[in-house]
């Protein structure tokens, strides 16, 4: 889980679109919410699996690529 501060609101939903698509291509789906208006809460984890696994850690890489 790790918390990301942007710029503004519109900085906040460009950077949950970039997730939507790099999740998308990955079939693996994080939990995102946004609060305070910049701040996105980013919680990645493979529930199948009943937590951490390569794949959620290949996704949070990407996601701090962004």
């Amino acid at each position: 889980e790790k918390e990301y501060v942007l710029a503004d609101w519109e900085a906040a939903i460009d950077f949950v679109d970039e997730i939507a698509e790099i999740a998308q291509v990955a079939d693996h789906h994080p939990n995102l919410f946004i609060h305070d208006y910049k701040k996105v809460l980013v919680s990645v984890a493979t529930h199948s699996a009943g937590g951490i696994t390569d794949a959620d850690f290949k996704l949070a890489e990407e996601i701090d690529n962004i």
